[in-house]
C-alpha cells in the first residue's frame, strides 16, 4: 500500500456515508491535522531520546497519546469533539516544544491553528473561548525564553530547528490552505451541478402541471358539454309532457345541471384548473335564472353585493346548488301580488371558512323554509341538506320583507 493510499485511508477515519460534504471534509482535515502534530511530536519524541533525555522524552509521548485520542475520538464520537481536545493539546504541545529547545519556533504553528479554529468552528459561543485559549499560548510560547536541557548539543541545534519550524509551519498553512480552497471549489461545483438539477427537475414539474392543466380543463370542458346535453334531453322530454307539475320537476332538475355546468365552464374558461371567481360564477347562475324566470313586461330589479375571491371545486358546485335553489324559489313564490318586484342578494366572506349568504326579496308569500315544517319541497329539502353538508345555520325572517341568512363553513 503506497503513502498516499495510508494517508487517504487515516484522512478518511470516521467517515460514514450518511454524512454531508462539508461533515466529511471537516473530518478529513481534523485526522489530517492529528496524524501531523503526531509526527512532529514523535520526531521531538525520538530526538530527546537520542540526547538521552528520557523525562523530557516520556512527557512528549504523552503528547503523541493526545494526538491518537483525538485520532479514535473523531471515529467514535463527534468530530467537534475532537477538535476541541485536539485544541486543548497541541497549544501544550507547541509551548513545550519551545521550553524544551529554548525558543525552537513552536509558536509558528498557532498561525494554523487559528485558520483551523475559523474553519472547524462556526459558531462564536465555541469560537471564541477557542481564540483566546490559542492566544494565551501563543504568546507564552512566543515569549518563553526557558531553556530544559541546554547542553552544547541543544544548543547548537535550536537555531536550525527554528528554521525547520517555520518553514514546517508555513507549508503545512500552504497546504491545508490548498485544500480548503480545494474545497471551496468542489463544494461550489457540486452547488452548481444541484441547481442545474433542480432547474431541470422545475422545468419538467412545470411541463407536468401545464399538461395537467390542460387534462383538467379538458375534463372540465366535456363535463360541461356532458351536462350541457343531459339539460337538452331534459328540456326536449319537458316539452313533451303535458303534466305542469312533471314539467316543473324537470326543469327546476335542468337548472340544477345547468348550475353545474356553469362551474366547469368557468374552470374551462380560467386559467386556474381547481379553482373559480365566486363573484363571477354567481353573476352568470344569476343572469341564467334571470333570463329563465323573469317576465320581460314586469322585471324584477335585482341588486348584487357579491364580494370577490375564489373557491375551489367542490365548494363551488354545493353553493351554485344552494344559491340555485333559494333565488328559483324567490323567482317561483317570491313576486306574488308584487308591483314593485326586487331580489337583493349579499354574500360576503366574513373570514377566512367563513361565507355568509342572504337573499331578500319583495314577496310576502314565499314558501316557509323552515326546518319544523312538516311539508317541505324537494327544493326546500335540498335546501336544508346542502346548509347541514357545509355546516351551516339558516334564519328567516318574513316580517317586513322575506330574507333568507345562511352562515357556512367553507372546506378547504
Amino acid at each position: 500500500m503506497s503513502f498516499l493510499k495510508i494517508w487517504n485511508y487515516l484522512s478518511s477515519n470516521g467517515v460514514k456515508p450518511e454524512m454531508s460534504f462539508i461533515e466529511i471534509n471537516r473530518i478529513r482535515i481534523i485526522n489530517r491535522f492529528c496524524i501531523v502534530s503526531v509526527f512532529i511530536t514523535l520526531f521531538y519524541t525520538l530526538l530527546l531520546l537520542f540526547l538521552s533525555a528520557p523525562i523530557l522524552a516520556s512527557i512528549d509521548f504523552a503528547m503523541v497519546l493526545s494526538g491518537l485520542i483525538s485520532f479514535y475520538l473523531t471515529r467514535k464520537t463527534n468530530y467537534k469533539i475532537a477538535a476541541i481536545f485536539a485544541f486543548i493539546t497541541v497549544p501544550l504541545e507547541l509551548l513545550l516544544i519551545n521550553i524544551f529547545w529554548g525558543r525552537a519556533g513552536g509558536e509558528f504553528y498557532f498561525i494554523f491553528l487559528y485558520l483551523l479554529a475559523y474553519y472547524i468552528f462556526t459558531q462564536l459561543k465555541f469560537l471564541v473561548p477557542i481564540i483566546i485559549y490559542l492566544t494565551l499560548f501563543f504568546v507564552l510560547a512566543r515569549h518563553s525564553g526557558f531553556h530544559a536541557k541546554p547542553t552544547d548539543l541543544t544548543t547548537f541545534l535550536s537555531p536550525y530547528l527554528y528554521y525547520i519550524n517555520l518553514i514546517c509551519a508555513f507549508t503545512i498553512v500552504s497546504i491545508f490552505l490548498k485544500l480548503f480552497t480545494d474545497e471551496h471549489l468542489i463544494y461550489q461545483h457540486q452547488i452548481e451541478e444541484k441547481n442545474q438539477l433542480l432547474e431541470k427537475a422545475i422545468g419538467e414539474s412545470i411541463e407536468k402541471n401545464e399538461k395537467i392543466k390542460i387534462l383538467l380543463k379538458e375534463l372540465s370542458h366535456r363535463t360541461k358539454n356532458n351536462l350541457q346535453l343531459i339539460s337538452s334531453l331534459i328540456n326536449i322530454q319537458s316539452s313533451k309532457i303535458t303534466d305542469i307539475s312533471a314539467k316543473k320537476a324537470l326543469e327546476e332538475s335542468r337548472n340544477r345541471i345547468i348550475s353545474i355546468a356553469l362551474v366547469h365552464k368557468k374552470l374551462y374558461q380560467n386559467d386556474q384548473s381547481t379553482t373559480v371567481s365566486f363573484k363571477e360564477y354567481t353573476k352568470d347562475l344569476i343572469n341564467y335564472l334571470t333570463d329563465t324566470f323573469d317576465d320581460i313586461n314586469n322585471p324584477v330589479k335585482i341588486e348584487q353585493d357579491i364580494d370577490d375571491f375564489t373557491i375551489n371545486v367542490d365548494s363551488a358546485v354545493t353553493l351554485g346548488l344552494l344559491i340555485n335553489e333559494l333565488l328559483t324559489n324567490s323567482f317561483k313564490h317570491g313576486f306574488k301580488n308584487s308591483q314593485a318586484k326586487f331580489l337583493k342578494i349579499v354574500i360576503r366572506k366574513i373570514s377566512k371558512n367563513k361565507l355568509n349568504i342572504c337573499i331578500s326579496d319583495s314577496g310576502k308569500g314565499i314558501e316557509k323554509i323552515k326546518e319544523s315544517d312538516t311539508n317541505l319541497s324537494f327544493g326546500s329539502k335540498l335546501i336544508h341538506s346542502l346548509v347541514e353538508q357545509m355546516d351551516g345555520q339558516l334564519t328567516i325572517n318574513n316580517k317586513n320583507e322575506n330574507t333568507i341568512n345562511i352562515l357556512l363553513l367553507l372546506k378547504d
